[in-house]
């Protein structure tokens, strides 16, 4: 494992060079989550930023390969309530040119999400933006860590509990600079 780590974090300190997001608009009204199934990551990311970011402004989730309707599994469910958000009513919304076509900011969790989303909806380009780029603690983490905010489907709660503390301060963060400090 720790072979695979360290290959993995010395590709991505060279590809990780090529990753840049474009600037946050100065006044988004919007902002959409955007994750792989829109059951984890991106479902709490846009619970947490609703709660805890200014009531005026909307945030959405969507996963690009969801299946709508699919409920967020036990351990998501049960890492969110440990920090104050409920998952228990959120159903997989599956991202639409709507969707694209009505945020401000789209925020993602890895790199290949903004390739990927960049491809499909090419005229949004401009408003994709990795949400780890706005992690405090990532001068501490390896650049694989740095740009990826990995999917803890399947794995353990720790993992569960380790993701979203990093959403929490990535929104957070993103709060802060976007708008006048809200937490």
């Amino acid at each position: 494992m720790t072979v695979k780590r360290s290959i993995r974090d010395l590709v991505w300190s060279v590809r990780g060079r090529f990753v840049a997001s474009p600037p946050p608009p100065g006044n988004p009204r919007t902002l959409l989550f955007v994750c792989k199934g829109n059951i984890c990551r991106s479902a709490f990311a846009g619970e947490f930023a609703r709660l805890r970011l200014p009531a005026d402004l909307r945030c959405l989730s969507a996963g690009f390969r969801a299946e709508a309707g699919v409920s967020s599994p036990t351990a998501a469910l049960e890492a969110a309530e440990r920090r104050g958000v409920s998952l228990r009513d959120h159903r997989a919304t599956a991202l639409t040119h709507a969707l694209m076509d009505e945020a401000d900011l789209v925020l993602v969790m890895e790199p290949w999400h903004v390739t990927e989303l960049g491809a499909r909806y090419p005229g949004h380009r401009s408003k994709i933006l990795l949400l780890s780029s706005f992690d405090p603690d990532s001068s501490r983490q390896s650049t694989y860590e740095r740009l990826h905010i990995d999917d803890p489907y399947g794995k353990s709660p720790e993992t569960f509990d380790e993701c979203f503390r990093r959403l929490e301060r990535t929104i957070t963060t993103l709060g802060q600079r976007t708008w006048a400090p809200v937490l």
